[in-house]
């Protein structure tokens, strides 16, 4: 308020001073201010100073003003406290401001692409924030969505969060593809399967034991490479399993309905997904199991293909595991997928 009423003052007092006052009635040139006392101008005439033809009507101005030199001098003293005071108010608004909402999207690229992690990180979340909002073009939208997918895939690095916002954001706003979505989600995990022989504990528990064998299903996710979403957590689904290159047999009892978990960045997991009784003799054999990974939606608990502007993001999982039975119904197992 302050700063306004001083700047108010000194631009009057700076008008009135520089306008200053008439000392004479003297006519003078209205172009470049020459007088032009004892000058015809009954009979048409120039400007001796700037060629203008004075002869006509309102080329010609009557008195010679003088300027006040000392309220010139006040009004710029007034206006520089007023833009001092305007300065200290100014200076907390414009630090608080995000001045990177405004950079172009190209410097953005740049800085993701460059050498320093801060300004990478600042700028990779700032792209996210404008996939959210729609805000981003497609020719910067598929540039940072190609470099976030080959972050992603390097798994001898670590992976920053906020590619993974980028893709976050790229799947929610329905702006990915399909390649695009199956590529995501085949490299948020890296996991690998363990079988587990709980054959034994179905005689401590008092059942029956009919030859099959208990098989618990352990998966182990691997660092999930990922962003923390609130809209979006995975399920595994195990649909099958062939023994020995036999025929497939699809899943079956009450334990095999999936498994619903949260994925966090960085985090890794160790979880039995499913049970399931298998004929086995002793012996070795290979078990080939099946799944389907797919995102979920946390809020409405349906999968994203409910959602009218996502299509289904699902992928199919395959694990191939050497087992040896033996008469102690322990089972040794090698993994891998």
């Amino acid at each position: 308020m302050i700063a306004a009423v001083s700047c108010s003052v000194g631009v009057v007092a700076l008008v009135i001073g520089w306008h200053g006052r008439r000392v004479n009635d003297h006519p003078i040139c209205r172009r470049c201010r020459f007088d032009l006392f004892g000058l015809d101008r009954t009979v048409k005439q120039k400007c001796p100073e700037c060629g203008s033809d004075v002869s006509q009507s309102g080329q010609v101005v009557i008195g010679q003003r003088a300027k006040h030199k000392f309220t010139v001098i006040i009004a710029l003293g007034i206006l520089t406290v007023a833009a001092a005071l305007t300065a200290v108010n100014l200076v907390p608004i414009v630090r608080s401001l995000d001045w990177i909402q405004v950079r172009p999207a190209a410097w953005l690229l740049s800085d993701a692409r460059g050498n320093n992690a801060a300004d990478e990180t600042a700028a990779v979340s700032e792209l996210a924030r404008r996939i959210k909002v729609g805000k981003l073009s497609v020719k910067y939208f598929d540039e940072i969505v190609e470099m976030a997918l080959a972050k992603q895939a390097v798994r001898s690095k670590p992976f920053a969060v906020p590619y993974g916002e980028v893709l976050d954001e790229a799947l929610m706003s329905g702006q990915l593809d399909e390649e695009g979505k199956q590529e995501f989600l085949r490299q948020i995990l890296a996991p690998t399967l363990e079988i587990i022989d709980d054959s034994l504990d179905l005689l401590e528990n008092g059942e029956a034991f009919d030859g099959r064998r208990l098989l618990s299903l352990v998966l182990n996710t691997g660092e999930m490479r990922i962003a923390y979403s609130e809209d979006l957590g995975l399920i595994l689904n195990f649909v099958g399993y062939a023994v020995d290159g036999g025929e497939f047999v699809p899943a079956s009892g009450s334990e095999v309905k999936g498994t619903f978990f949260m994925p966090f960045p960085g985090m890794s997991s160790r979880m039995t997904i499913a049970q399931q009784r298998v004929a086995l003799e002793l012996g070795a054999h290979e078990i080939k199991s099946y799944w389907e990974l797919k995102l979920r939606d946390v809020v409405s608990q349906n999968d994203v293909d409910q959602r009218s502007t996502i299509t289904v993001a699902t992928v199919k999982l395959e694990f191939v595991s050497a087992v040896l039975i033996e008469a102690d119904a322990g089972l040794e197992v090698e993994s891998g997928n």
